[in-house]
């Protein structure tokens, strides 16, 4: 490693806290450094597409504040994961070409207009193109979110002593840790059940061809539900794909709900899903989390090694 190579530090926000983590190295094997699990009141944060999540402003930027200085860190630059529920994130086919970056935005704009919950031009959007396909469409991933929601979330983050740099959802900046292993090959799927937010993402010759994510209430799993919706999320796959079968399934979720996630991702799939392990791909160094506290920083870890 270099001497003059930066720590990364990464911050994730949820309905109940804040994680934080230091993460030094190279992004095919980093190292905790540090971490920081800070707790505060439901009524803190409430993640919605709608309305503002932060409610409480005050208790926001000190447990953020508070969290950043206790990594001991001199990065100020701080990658950071939203709850998935602040947004939403899509496949999209694009039967028109476009020349520049904004144009592609107004294409997806217009296209998405009457439905979307809430007003498109008043969304922050961002895309990576997919796949451009022989007959000129375009398959984008696309990113919106309110631009009263994130500036919200921006500005008490530099109230804070944050300078927020990389901006993503939870689901997006957890799969990062195991991106590798969807780089090339088959058929496969990544399912993840982390912090009451059911991710399920499809993948064919390392190009995304499938995402959901969706929010399940309750206090506990939900092993039917879940069922259900990964189900019902590979018979829309399914659909638009004919001929479509699965070679690979992994799966992650919290320590608690592991065994009874693998099993209900297995019943859904009829595969075998290979669990994902954080301890194989994040090396400890002066940090020593127990695994339950590893696993749940794996959102945090996930935005840090996006700019190792």
């Amino acid at each position: 490693m270099s001497l003059l190579r930066k720590p990364a530090v990464g911050l994730e926000i949820a309905h109940n806290g804040i994680k934080a983590v230091q993460l030094s190295g190279r992004r095919a094997m980093p190292v905790l450094d540090r971490f920081v699990m800070t707790s505060f009141h439901s009524e803190t944060v409430k993640p919605s597409m709608r309305e503002l999540n932060i409610l409480n402003t005050e208790t926001f930027v000190a447990t953020v504040r508070e969290s950043v200085n206790s990594l001991l860190t001199k990065q100020s630059r701080v990658s950071v994961s939203l709850p998935d529920q602040s947004g939403r994130v899509l496949l999209l086919d694009l039967e028109t070409p476009f020349k520049t970056k904004e144009e592609g935005k107004d294409l997806i704009r217009w296209k998405l207009k009457k439905t979307f919950p809430f007003p498109i031009q008043e969304a922050q959007i961002d895309f990576t193109l997919i796949e451009e396909k022989l007959t000129g469409e375009l398959t984008v991933l696309v990113s919106c979110i309110s631009n009263s929601i994130l500036h919200q979330y921006e500005e008490l983050l530099v109230q804070a002593g944050v300078e927020p740099f990389q901006i993503d959802f939870s689901s997006f900046n957890l799969f990062q840790l195991f991106a590798p292993r969807f780089i090339l090959g088959e058929l496969k799927a990544f399912l993840c059940w982390f912090g009451g937010v059911l991710s399920l993402f499809i993948f064919r010759d390392g190009k995304m061809c499938f995402c959901r994510t969706k929010e399940i209430y309750g206090d506990r799993m939900d092993v039917n539900r879940i069922y259900r919706e990964i189900n019902s999320s590979l018979l829309v796959y399914r659909d638009k794909n004919p001929g479509f079968t699965l070679q690979e399934v992994f799966c992650f979720s919290t320590l608690e709900d592991s065994e009874a996630f693998a099993t209900v991702v297995g019943e859904a799939t009829n595969l075998e899903p290979a669990p994902l392990d954080i301890a194989k791909v994040v090396a400890l160094g002066e940090a020593k989390p127990d695994r339950y506290a590893l696993i749940n920083l794996a959102s945090a870890a996930g935005a840090a090694v996006r700019t190792l």
